[in-house]
Parts: C-alpha cells; sequence; structure tokens
C-alpha cells in the first residue's frame, strides 16, 4: 500500500472511531487500541508462518515500567511467530511493516510474556505496549538466525570460561575489579590523572586471553594519542581503565568483550566477537588542550 494511502486510512480509523476510550489511537474490532508512529521502509505485512523481530517495551496506563525486552538477552529483540492460535498482541503487530513503530493499548490477558518469566498484578487491566519492527522473517530465515544466536550464545559462554581461567592462572581476583574491567597496576605514576579533554600519549601491547598478541604500539614504533572523553576514539575498557593510571603509571588492563568489541567483533576482523582482552599500557604523559 502506497505509505501515503496508509497515513490517509489511518487518520480516518482515528477521525471516525467514536466510541473511542484513548484520544489519537485507533481501535480494531478485537478492541485493541493503536496508534501508528513512524512508516519504515518495508513494503510487506506479516502473513501466516512469519515471524516478527520487534524491541518492545511494556507500561501501564500510569507509565511504570513492567518490562524492556532490550534487558533480555541479545540486542534486546523478541521474536513472535505469526499464527492463527496468536494473542492479540500479534494480531496488533501484523498491522506493522518493517522499521514502522507503534504503540498498542491491550488487555492484559492479551499479553503473552511469560517466556520473561514477569508476575503482572492482576488488577492491572490495560497495558500498553511500544513496539519498534526490526525485522520480518520467513520460517527460512529465522532458522538461520536461531543458528546465528546459538553460536552467539556459545561463544559468549567459551569466553566467561576462558576470561575465567585467565583470571585464576594469573591470581587477579575482585579486588582488582572495577567498573567491568580488572585493574592490575605495575607500576604507580607521580603525575595527575587524566580528565576527560585531556591528550593523552601512551604505549601498549594488546593480547588475548591465551597469550597471542595482536597489537602493539611498540611495533609500530610510535606511542598512540588521543583525547579522553570523545567517543569512538578507544574501546570503553580503555577509557574506564586509563582513568584510574597516573602519568607515568603502568598497568595491565583486562576486558570482558562488553566493554571491548562486544559480540561483532573489530571492524577489521582481527578481534572475533566475544573475546575478552589483555592490555599492558603505559601511561606516558597527559597534555592539556593548550599543551598538545
Amino acid at each position: 500500500m502506497n505509505k501515503v494511502i496508509l497515513y490517509l486510512t489511518l487518520a480516518c480509523f482515528v477521525l471516525f472511531s467514536c466510541d473511542n476510550m484513548f484520544p489519537g489511537y485507533s481501535k480494531l474490532d478485537s478492541g485493541t487500541y493503536y496508534k501508528i508512529h513512524y512508516l519504515g521502509e518495508g513494503e510487506q505485512l506479516p502473513v501466516e508462518g512469519n515471524h516478527i523481530q520487534a524491541h518492545l517495551v511494556y507500561r501501564t496506563m500510569d507509565d511504570t515500567l513492567i518490562f524492556d525486552t532490550q534487558s533480555n538477552y541479545l540486542e534486546g529483540l523478541k521474536m513472535t511467530k505469526v499464527n492463527k492460535e496468536n494473542s492479540k498482541l500479534t494480531e496488533a503487530l501484523c498491522l506493522l511493516r518493517e522499521g514502522d513503530s507503534a504503540t498498542f493499548i491491550l488487555n492484559q490477558n492479551y499479553i503473552e510474556i511469560d517466556s520473561f518469566r514477569i508476575d503482572l498484578d492482576k488488577s492491572i487491566e490495560k497495558i500498553r505496549v511500544d513496539v519498534k519492527i526490526k525485522d520480518i522473517m520467513s520460517q527460512q530465515e529465522y532458522e538461520k538466525e536461531q543458528d546465528r544466536i546459538k553460536w552467539l550464545r556459545d561463544r559468549e559462554m567459551i569466553e566467561q570460561v576462558d576470561l575465567i581461567n585467565y583470571l585464576s592462572a594469573n591470581e587477579i581476583d575482585r579486588k582488582n575489579y572495577y567498573e567491568g574491567i580488572y585493574y592490575v597496576q605495575a607500576k604507580r605514576g607521580l603525575g595527575s590523572f587524566p580528565k576527560s579533554g585531556n591528550t593523552i600519549m601512551l604505549q601498549y601491547k594488546a593480547y588475548f586471553s591465551d597469550g597471542t598478541l595482536f597489537d602493539s604500539t611498540y611495533e609500530m614504533k610510535e606511542p598512540f594519542t588521543f583525547t579522553m572523553g570523545i567517543p569512538g576514539q578507544v574501546i570503553k575498557g580503555l577509557n574506564i581503565g586509563l582513568r584510574l593510571m597516573r602519568e607515568g603509571g603502568k598497568a595491565k588492563l583486562i576486558l570482558p568483550s562488553q566493554l571491548g568489541f562486544g559480540d561483532k567483533g573489530s571492524s577489521t576482523g582481527i578481534v572475533p566477537p566475544f573475546t575478552s582482552l589483555i592490555y599492558e599500557v603505559e601511561l606516558i604523559e597527559i597534555y592539556n588542550n593548550e599543551e598538545s
């Protein structure tokens, strides 16, 4: 359907829903209310047998958060199969194309969130659900995606085992833990701590947990320089660890993948997904903006 026609159709639904309890919303015959916020680039509505991948946020009508799939595993997405036995929520989701976002108001007993193990107060009659459709998949595409997710889960488990073994072998424990990383001081610096806006010069060697060296400023024969606080210059774990160091200091930083290159790995392909990293860092000099 042409997007302009769809907008006009939705506007008519809103204007002519005379028994509408919620102004600005349209009403389906089933009693579900909905409001379309944004129309994406998708052209095809879901059909029987498709799988809808979406980010869902559940709230009470007084705006109390019940559940956000973003807190669930892997990118905060929920997969729902389209079939005749599905709930009224799925019926509502079938109004949307890929990239669309909307809000639905449904009776509580229409919402299936058992897989998230949430016990809702039975006195809550209606729930508001904010939806963003990420993908609409065929059965074959869905099976391929499940294989990918299984691989990621397996790889994440391997990372956890590797990290635990590394920490144990090097006698690193919770006293070295700080904001998601492990910090082991090798030499205490005598200078100041770096702050946002400072330009920092450092040398480092970067290893995988098996001891494989994958990056080194020493081999490049040139220190690495960047400005603290500017996004995208260094991975999050390095930013955290460097703030614990004084100028002239040396330290070992152990970074889980969540604060490294995450579930996708580095853009160069050198660092695989779900890979913990070990950096041996020397903080050579800190400049303020005028000095640098």
